[in-house]
Parts: C-alpha cells; sequence; structure tokens
C-alpha cells in the first residue's frame, strides 16, 4: 500500500529553486524528499524549543535547591571531559 501524501504548491525564488536542485541531484535525491525533510527538520526544532521553553519556565517557577543538585550528580555523575 502507498503511503499518503498531501500535495502544496510552493513558490520559491529562482536561486532557491535552483540551489534546492542542485542539492537533491547532487544527494540523488528528489527536491520534494529534500523539501519533506527540511519540514520534518525545522517542525522537530520548533517543538524541541516549545518543550526547550516549557522546561525553562518549570525551572523558574519551581529551581531545584542544592541539595536536589548535589543528589543527581552522585546518582548520575557526568564523566570528565577533555578539555585538550
Amino acid at each position: 500500500m502507498a503511503a499518503s501524501t498531501e500535495n502544496l504548491v510552493v513558490t520559491l525564488p529562482p536561486e532557491l529553486g535552483s540551489k534546492l536542485r542542485a542539492l537533491a541531484e547532487a544527494e540523488r535525491r528528489t527536491p520534494e524528499e529534500v523539501v519533506a525533510e527540511a519540514c520534518r527538520a525545522h517542525l522537530d526544532a520548533t517543538q524541541n524549543g516549545v518543550l526547550d521553553d516549557r522546561y525553562e519556565e518549570g525551572y523558574r517557577r519551581m529551581p531545584e535547591d542544592a541539595a536536589e543538585a548535589e543528589a543527581v550528580v552522585r546518582i548520575a555523575p557526568l564523566p570528565p571531559e577533555d578539555w585538550s
């Protein structure tokens, strides 16, 4: 069974359309696949941004205290970082 799709008409500036077609050709994909991937990435980033904003808002309403922070470090310590 074929996946359901929705057709949209998108108007692009000529330079953007040329870049899109060149990228699609270089990746051996259709321009539609590249646009769909870009839309998914944008929607994911937007959703992640919304979730980040909600987390920050909750933290501002009820910040952790020093004891909570120390407990988290004891339970799940972060590995040392190599800054060299």
